[in-house]
């Protein structure tokens, strides 16, 4: 994660990712105004995508929203983040790389599926109709 000054046409290089600040525009939505920023983000001289984070003012309530540039992959996460505008066009940028964030919903649903092929095992429900009939006193040949 890094916080840094991004004037039109500047770069930043982290994690092996080439970040290129194109510049911001005004835009109006249908209920808020914003300055949406590009950029570029490459690797090893390629491009891997286009990020287009926001800075938004919702007219109605004045509140003021930050939307991420975001873009998702399996083994990382990319996230830009426009901060406040400064002189000359420059913005205050925050650009993160989060690894294997997918990982974490993919852990989530193996113990998922661990849980409920647990519950589902026949030997499980076997164990619990001997404990009842060890309990309420009834031999196997009576149920």
């Amino acid at each position: 994660e890094r916080d840094l000054r991004m004037a039109p046409g500047e770069s930043v290089e982290l994690g092996g990712y080439h970040f290129l600040f194109q510049g911001a525009k005004h835009f109006e939505g249908p209920n808020f105004i914003s300055d949406k920023g590009t950029i570029v983000v490459s690797r090893e001289g390629r491009e891997v995508t286009t990020l287009y984070p926001e800075k938004r003012l919702y007219t109605v309530q004045q509140s003021m929203m930050t939307e991420a540039g975001i873009d998702a992959g399996f083994t990382r996460d990319l996230y830009v983040a426009l901060g406040e505008p400064l002189e000359n066009g420059a913005w205050a940028v925050r650009v993160h790389i989060k690894p294997y964030v997918r990982w974490i919903w993919l852990g989530g649903l193996l113990t998922g599926l661990g849980g409920l092929l647990a519950a589902l095992d026949r030997r499980y429900r076997v164990k619990v109709k001997t404990r009842v009939r060890d309990v309420l006193g009834v031999s196997g040949a009576a149920a």
